[in-house]
């Protein structure tokens, strides 16, 4: 498909594929003369889909100011060729998801999936000639190939994952097993054996910005860093050289902080008696939990314990009203802190 304005510089990233793996090729930005300088990139995650009825492939769709910062822009979404897209129209940075029709027979289909950036502030003026509102400014595009699931391979191998959260939050070690992964394709719902898995290639996509990290192994975890929605990907390899290849979205949330809390027991407190400090009012926040336990009892003495240890004695040598503080760290390393003052009579 041709882009039929260059007013504005467009980046895109035309995705083909030749077989089961994941190829990613970014072509070149378009230039052109234009005083707002939007950019667009748009990637289809995984690039290859079989009509299986069950596989789908993420489109992401991100839009980029002169000095690279993502910024808020309305894309409207044209699907050339079969096929069907969760939405039409998304707000960057966004995806969609594009379902493929099912079918068993004929022969792979490159799809196009067209988006145009529209300006709907006005700004019409940018683009000689344009006087409607609103204005497109640019139209890159994204492809994908989809293949009739007889067409696999009995050769090719099925790659499958597992995953220890299906909703992580920022920082959460994520587990990811490719052990379910088969060397072909299953026969009546069992992996035949007839080949060997011999490597696994993980690819984890900020559907946001584009960028991607990149793992190997049968077991890697990954830690997403920031909020917002994540394609992974797995590529699975068999003793042929043949690769399949598999994806899964993630919505990655923010991590809620710890609270800190504990109560103090006796009421009255005497000097040397023992004194109670129970933790266990502190909560970590849903899907994970609070690891250690800091005190400070303000009188130049501090402790240390882990969660099964919730309650901590001392004793008080003076009278005097002591700062108690406690400290909680969750599994992602969160703390939060509260404090109590203690007053200690004779």
């Amino acid at each position: 498909m041709r882009n039929t304005l260059l007013a504005v510089p467009v980046l895109s990233a035309v995705l083909l594929s030749t077989g089961c793996t994941v190829h990613q090729q970014s072509a070149p930005g378009l230039s052109g003369p234009s005083g707002l300088a939007i950019s667009l990139k748009m990637t289809a995650t995984p690039d290859s889909v079989t009509q299986d009825g069950a596989s789908r492939s993420t489109i992401t769709v991100a839009a980029f100011d002169a000095s690279g910062q993502a910024i808020a822009k309305q894309v409207q979404l044209t699907l050339f060729g079969p096929g069907t897209l969760s939405k039409a129209a998304v707000q960057t940075p966004d995806s969609v998801i594009y379902t493929p029709p099912a079918s068993t027979s004929g022969a792979p289909t490159v799809v196009t999936i067209g988006g145009t950036v529209v300006d709907v502030t006005g700004a019409s003026s940018a683009i000689a000639g344009c006087g409607a509102t609103p204005c497109p400014l640019a139209t890159p595009q994204v492809s994908l190939t989809i293949r009739p699931a007889g067409a696999i391979a009995s050769t090719a191998p099925l790659a499958l994952m597992n995953v220890s959260t299906g909703s992580p939050s920022t920082s959460q070690a994520v587990t990811f097993d490719a052990s379910p992964s088969c060397g072909s394709q299953l026969v009546a719902g069992a992996c035949p054996n007839t080949s060997a898995l011999t490597g696994f290639s993980w690819s984890f996509l900020d559907n946001a910005t584009g960028s991607r990290t990149s793992a190997s192994g049968q077991i890697v975890n990954h830690s997403f860093q920031t909020p917002g929605t994540f394609t992974v990907t797995l590529t699975a390899t068999n003793d042929k050289g043949i690769q399949g290849s598999t994806s899964q979205s993630f919505l990655v949330s923010t991590a809620v902080a710890p609270t800190a809390a504990f109560v103090v027991s006796p009421g009255t407190i005497h000097v040397n008696n023992t004194v109670n400090f129970n933790a266990a009012a502190s909560k970590a926040a849903t899907g994970h939990s609070i690891q250690q336990f800091i005190w400070n009892f303000g009188n130049g003495t501090s402790q240390t314990t882990t969660s099964s240890s919730l309650t901590v004695p001392t004793a008080f040598t003076s009278a005097n009203t002591f700062k108690v503080t406690l400290t909680v760290v969750d599994d992602l390393g969160q703390t939060a802190t509260t404090e109590v003052d203690v007053t200690v009579v004779p």
